[in-house]
């Protein structure tokens, strides 16, 4: 089953698409078709112009549900000059025996679908030609490289791929990606996010009359990957424990049915004085596998062994291999002028600590001050000027840049560079 949002969507309904969930809905509802296998002949082919003739494929699998990675999908379609189909997976061994790969000049591989390794070996499984015998480009986009990533590179080792679009800083891709096991990939470093265009002019400038003074919405996460995850439902659980005390309004849940998606999300920002947030990523970072281990030798004695237990087990572990980065939800926040109360992170250099956010202590030593500041008008529109001065309207984090980055590599790689390359 795929799709290709270009083929039939002209500019206007596709800003639409991106503003109204319910036109969004409608859209995937008319895309998606069920069918077991897929042939050439199904795809709809791109009739947007574009000044490159090599046409590239790329696996993805989106619902409606799966906001950001379809944002990231179109996005990278429309702005790419390079054409791109698109093959909207909904069954992983969805191509027939005669699909034929070296109709595109590269195949790319979106995070949605390659998240465990063996995912990639089903999409192609049952075509006559076989992927190890594509010539063509091969790239991978990439996130939660961070779980088990010992796994990744051994896969990696027997089939090599010529680019992976890595949330990894540039000093951690030699840890993540060992050189000599991997001497010919090249990496484009990337965020899990960007700014898209119709960020830029959502309608929640006002930041006086809203009616929660703090929101957020977590996620309940083991203990197993450190203190970081764990931290996404802690933050809201001990906030909202001083919040009550304070009698200041809330919306704050890590629960699942309380996600909140869509438009609906926007709404929810743009009705908060403030949210709560961390980093993304994990702080315990089990490279070779040797962590895993331990830990279950642990957990066989400690069969009762609560969450922080767990943690300080872990805890020496947390100054090794680091992967965090921004969210799609800082950048959402600020495009929707609600403050931002987070625990102190590098946030991949872009949000700096009393410019563009709150910074709440771990320990919650200064909660109070951090209260009296998010009911301060003055205080929230100073910051929040400066996140959307800084980096809602700032190109360096758009879309728009991310592709032009994307397309400089695929031209370098396309070139026949067989060396190992970090694009910047």
């Amino acid at each position: 089953m795929f799709s290709t949002i270009n083929d039939i969507l002209p500019n206007s309904i596709k800003d639409l698409l991106y503003n109204n969930s319910i036109i969004r809905k409608n859209v995937f509802t008319l895309l998606k078709y069920s069918c077991k296998k897929v042939s050439n002949n199904d795809v709809i082919k791109d009739i947007l112009y574009k000044p490159r003739k090599e046409r590239f494929l790329l696996f993805a699998r989106v619902d409606s549900g799966l906001q950001t990675v379809f944002e990231t999908i179109t996005e990278l379609i429309a702005l790419s000059e390079y054409p791109i189909d698109w093959i909207n997976i909904k069954t992983f061994e969805c191509l027939d025996k005669d699909f034929r790969f070296y109709d595109y000049e590269g195949i790319v591989f979106h995070d949605s679908v390659n998240y465990t390794v063996d995912k990639i070996q089903l999409i192609v499984a049952n075509c006559k030609q076989k992927f190890a015998d594509y010539k063509g480009l091969k790239i991978m986009i990439k996130q939660d490289e961070c779980f088990k990533p010992y796994q990744f590179v051994e896969y990696l080792e027997k089939n090599p791929v010529d680019m992976i679009a890595t949330i990894c800083s540039p000093d951690m891709i030699e840890t993540f990606y060992p050189i000599e096991k991997l001497p010919t990939i090249s990496f484009l470093p990337y965020m899990t996010a960007y700014v898209k265009e119709s960020n830029r002019s959502l309608p929640y400038h006002d930041i006086r009359n809203r009616k929660i003074d703090v929101g957020y919405r977590g996620s309940d996460q083991s203990p197993i990957h450190g203190r970081l995850l764990y931290e996404k439902a802690q933050i809201g659980r001990e906030f909202k424990k001083y919040a009550d005390k304070k009698k200041i309004v809330t919306d704050i849940s890590s629960s699942r049915s309380d996600l909140i998606t869509g438009d609906d999300w926007y709404q929810f920002l743009g009705n908060c004085k403030a949210v709560l947030g961390i980093e993304s990523g994990i702080s315990v970072v089990d490279i070779d596998g040797t962590i895993e281990i331990e830990l279950k030798r642990y957990l066989k004695k400690h069969r009762r062994a609560t969450d922080i237990e767990i943690l300080n087990f872990l805890s020496k572990y947390e100054n090794g291999p680091q992967y965090r980065a921004v969210s799609p939800r800082h950048f959402e926040a600020a495009a929707c002028f609600a403050v931002q109360v987070m625990y102190d992170g590098d946030f991949q250099g872009i949000f700096k600590r009393d410019k563009h956010y709150i910074v709440l202590n771990r320990d919650f030593s200064n909660v109070d001050e951090v209260i009296d500041r998010v009911l301060d008008n003055s205080e929230r529109e100073r910051i929040t000027e400066n996140v959307y001065r800084d980096i809602v309207m700032n190109d360096d984090y758009s879309y728009k840049t991310f592709v032009k980055r994307f397309d400089r590599a695929i031209g370098t790689l396309l070139e026949g560079v067989s060396n190992r390359i970090v694009f910047d």
